[in-house]
């Protein structure tokens, strides 16, 4: 008898289901590396039955039993190919630690992307429709993710096909009352009615949604609401910058829902006109800036010699 079905309190299909899935800890093979860590536990690279895998590792200590087997359901429910599949997990009863074996996912995060590669405008605003259409496919099974951000975004640089990674806030919400109430996500990334506490339900993903969209195609985290007009005209056209403003009002009732709407209206091709457009106001704006420095330069030459 496996250790989740000795103390696992539910016995039900689902029970009988994830513990076909479950590995002795023994079995895990040593780790190959470390891939990353964050506020519940470590990630590392290993081998399982010869094939690469992730193992995530997590101290009880840091992370509550119920949590760590509510990741394991959720994940066990998906069947996407923007989903690493789950391989299985295991649990240590000596050193309290709990372990999830997954696909590895290959690539670099959405965030490493931008920051280090030049990746053109379609091929952005193909990973923008990915993405929804995965948000699409986890509120079909009542899913909230809750951490939409892009460090949890994996993308294949040749193909520039993405995966989700990270599922230790995602939460299934009941028909009956598909709201939910609690603060869990990343600051930056997260609804308004999240970060107040309020209670909240699947436009929160759209938020955040909205919030990766203004990463991607501005190539920046730090501007206030204000600007963010602004910000994504120099870089969009003006209906992709209507599409990315309306997910991310602060009302959540006038945020675009459902998401199968939001895919009709998401405006994945640009004309030649409208790139050619926006490359000629992104060199008009570089030419003021450059310019507005020079001005500047020159007073302080000219104050120094008076």
């Amino acid at each position: 008898m496996s250790w989740f079905s000795r103390h696992d309190d539910q016995n039900n299909d689902e029970t009988d289901d994830l513990s076909r899935i479950y590995i002795p800890f023994y079995e895990l093979s040593e780790p190959v590396c470390r891939l990353g860590s964050g506020q519940f536990g470590r990630v590392y690279e290993g081998q399982h039955h010869g094939r690469t895998v992730v193992y995530k590792m997590m101290k009880h200590a840091t992370v509550h039993r119920s949590m760590f087997l509510n990741e394991v359901r959720v994940l066990h429910s998906l069947r996407h190919p923007s989903i690493p599949s789950l391989i299985g997990f295991s649990i240590s009863p000596p050193q309290h630690i709990f372990c999830i074996v997954m696909e590895k996912a290959n690539g670099l995060t959405l965030h490493h992307c931008i920051y280090y590669f030049d990746i053109p405008l379609l091929k952005k605003l193909f990973i923008g429709r990915q993405l929804l259409e995965l948000v699409r496919y986890l509120h079909t099974k009542k899913i909230l993710y809750r951490d939409l951000k892009p460090a949890n975004i994996m993308v294949c640089m040749s193909t520039h096909a993405i995966q989700l990674v990270d599922f230790g806030l995602a939460v299934e919400l009941d028909d009956e009352v598909p709201f939910v109430r609690g603060v869990a996500g990343t600051m930056g990334y997260m609804a308004p009615e999240v970060r107040e506490g309020k209670w909240y339900t699947f436009s929160a993903d759209i938020f955040s949604y909205g919030m990766v969209l203004l990463f991607l195609f501005t190539e920046s985290e730090r501007f206030k609401p204000a600007v963010r007009q602004a910000r994504l005209r120099r870089h969009v056209s003006s209906s992709m910058c209507s599409f990315i403003l309306s997910c991310v009002r602060d009302d959540p009732l006038q945020r675009p829902y459902p998401v199968g709407a939001l895919l009709e209206g998401y405006p994945d091709t640009m004309t030649r006109w409208q790139l050619w457009w926006i490359r000629v106001r992104r060199w008009f704006t570089t030419k003021l800036v450059l310019g507005c420095l020079e001005d500047s330069s020159l007073r302080r030459t000219e104050t120094t010699t008076m």
